[in-house]
Formats: structure tokens, sequence, C-alpha cells
């Protein structure tokens, strides 16, 4: 991974059940008081949204213009196909989780929501996982160059100060903090948590097997930063 520089702006990317609302929580903590969060907001043009900030260039001059020239946004990014990050944006960070867990996690996430659509056309979470397709991932969601099987250390080395992981998160705060050069981090904070009680998340274990196949990539990525950073 790169070394942090905490002169130039960073991005935290925040997947969907990967811990990424607890995170963006301590990543407000730490620099509100600086008046360098920015939580991002893919629709801030529409009239309705309660948030009317974006990572783009014009909120990145705006920000020079008074004096903060290393803001920290937080969002969503997936959701918006056509986002691309501002050129001044180089350095990331994200949580991961295990792709098949995430997977299972969104669905059961998704019908405690009411997401009727995606309950409706998936009924079983063996049907979900197999044929929803893995879109809330990594490389759906970074963007400024394509990550594959080939390049992937090589991108973490050139945009990642830091990639967590739901395997062992207390260490991924502790690698937050040393990155970041900042104060130890609530351990016991958990935003948004699923309401579904885990003994439920009862999937047979061939989905899990063919989920991997299908996904080489994530999981390549997901065992690499593991065994990277010892989580």
């Amino acid at each position: 991974m790169k070394r942090f520089d905490n002169t130039k702006p960073l991005v935290y990317l925040h997947l969907f059940k990967t811990a990424g609302s607890t995170v963006t929580h301590i990543l407000r903590n730490w620099y509100v008081p600086e008046k360098r969060f920015v939580k991002h907001n893919v629709y801030a043009n529409v009239a309705t949204s309660a948030r009317k900030e974006t990572c783009t260039e014009s909120t990145i001059q705006r920000l020079s213009n008074i004096n903060i020239k290393n803001p920290v946004f937080c969002g969503h990014f997936e959701q918006s196909k056509h986002y691309s990050f501002p050129s001044q944006c180089t350095q990331f960070m994200t949580t991961l989780r295990d792709p098949f867990e995430q997977m299972v996690s969104g669905y059961y996430f998704s019908k405690t929501k009411s997401h009727s659509t995606i309950t409706l056309k998936y009924p079983s979470v063996e049907e979900y996982v197999l044929n929803f397709p893995y879109k809330y991932n990594l490389t759906n969601t970074f963007n400024k160059e394509l990550i594959t099987l080939d390049n992937y250390k090589t991108i973490f080395d050139k945009y990642f100060v830091a990639i967590g992981s739901l395997k062992n998160f207390s260490k991924t705060l502790d690698v937050f903090e040393s990155v970041l050069g900042k104060s130890k981090a609530d351990r016991t904070l958990h935003v948004n948590k699923n309401l579904t009680p885990k003994e439920e998340y009862i999937v047979p274990e061939h989905c899990r097997e063919e989920h991997r196949k299908k996904y080489p990539l994530e999981y390549a990525i997901y065992d690499y930063v593991n065994e990277y950073y010892q989580y």
C-alpha cells in the first residue's frame, strides 16, 4: 500500500455490508473537527436531497478556497455508474468482507428494509447469492484504473493507503489509526447493523464454492488483503 499524505484528499469507499457505516462514523468523528469531512452523495443535484456535497473537482476547489486542501470523502460511490473520481483524488481506503458473506448479509438486510424488488425476484438467499450480480464490490466501485487479476496488487500500491477486512475488524481499526495518525476508535461501535439473527444465515456450502468460482478476482483481492495485513 502507498504512504498516506495528509496534505492531499482522501476517499473512503463505502462498500455495502462491510461495516462502512461504522467506519464512516469514526472518520466523521476524526475529521469533522478539522472541517475536512465530506459525506459524498451521488444524488446531491436532486432538489429533495438532504446532502449537497459530492466528491468533485468543484467541491475540492471550493474547499481549497477556504484553505481546506485535504478533504476526506466518504460514500457509496458505486451508486453512480457514470461517476469518475477527480484527478486530485489519488488516495483511497476501503473495508472488505468475504464476498459470499457480504452477499448473504446484503440479502437479509434488504429483507429487513423491505426492498421488495429484490426479495420478490429472489425468494431465497441461495437464488440471490448465485444469480444477483455481485456489483457492490471494489472492482465495480474503484474506476481510476481497471482492476484485473494481473494488476490488483500494483493498483493497491499506487492508490490505496489502507484496506480493512471484517475478518478482524479490531485490527482493521488499528491499521486505520496507524496509517492516518489518529486516536483510538470505539471498538464497540456498530452502525446500521443487520436486524436478522445470525442463526438465520443458513446457506448451503455449495453456494459458497460456486460463488468463489464465479468471482475469482474478488476472492483473490480479499485473500490478499487478509494475508498482507495478517487479519
